[in-house]
């Protein structure tokens, strides 16, 4: 009797240490990650702080909505299909997700979404733990439209470049200062002067007007 009582003892011992720890995790997570438990049909049962302020609204509206009525409108209908697919077979699903915030604005998550369990073969909720990286996706936005902005732009000027080469009419590009830093084949034709021989000079050094 007594080993029965001595094992139940260590049995709860070492139970209440686990959940002790599980609650000092879950709290440390609680207080920087935007974390979000919802039901296996996807409707909202917990949302912490940060991400009730990510999203602007309040826990009241929250709780028992679907997730789906904070979708953005940026993923495609095979996005959600692969993630709830990996979720029911069970699997931890990882990705980037944007929302859509109360105001409008979207919001973008760096997700780990995980099943829980009521016992070893039914998902009883979902746990999703994000860090919100709305600032980094817009910077990302910023340089790919910049790029793509500078690619047109040297595209046009090759294009201009050509034009300029391919033309019968002598042409002279010069820097602030009056100092030639280009001409075209035409220019060479014209005034019997190549490239390397004006580069660095100003026109009215060996050019009659």
């Amino acid at each position: 009797m007594y080993k029965l009582e001595n094992f139940r003892s260590e049995a709860e011992k070492a139970l209440n240490e686990t959940l002790s720890e599980r609650n000092a995790l879950f709290r440390a997570l609680d207080t920087g990650s935007l974390i979000c438990i919802t039901i296996v049909e996807g409707i909202i049962e917990y949302v912490n702080g940060p991400f009730l302020e990510a999203v602007e609204y309040p826990k009241e509206y929250l709780i028992g909505k679907s997730y789906q009525g904070l979708n953005s409108g940026e993923h495609d209908e095979e996005f959600w299909s692969e993630m709830w697919k990996t979720l029911k077979q069970g699997k931890t699903w990882r990705g980037e997700i944007c929302n859509s915030a109360k105001s409008g604005q979207l919001v973008w998550m760096d997700m780990v979404m995980t099943p829980i369990y009521e016992d070893q073969a039914n998902i009883k909720q979902y746990l999703s733990i994000s860090n919100q990286i709305t600032r980094r996706k817009k910077l990302e936005a910023d340089i790919i439209l910049q790029y793509n902005q500078l690619e047109e732009k040297q595209k046009q000027l090759q294009l201009q470049e050509e034009i300029l080469k391919n033309t019968n009419s002598a042409v002279i590009i010069t820097d602030v200062n009056g100092s030639i830093t280009w001409v075209n084949k035409a220019f060479a034709n014209i005034t019997g002067y190549v490239k390397e021989e004006v580069v660095g000079r100003k026109p009215g050094e060996f050019l009659q007007f």
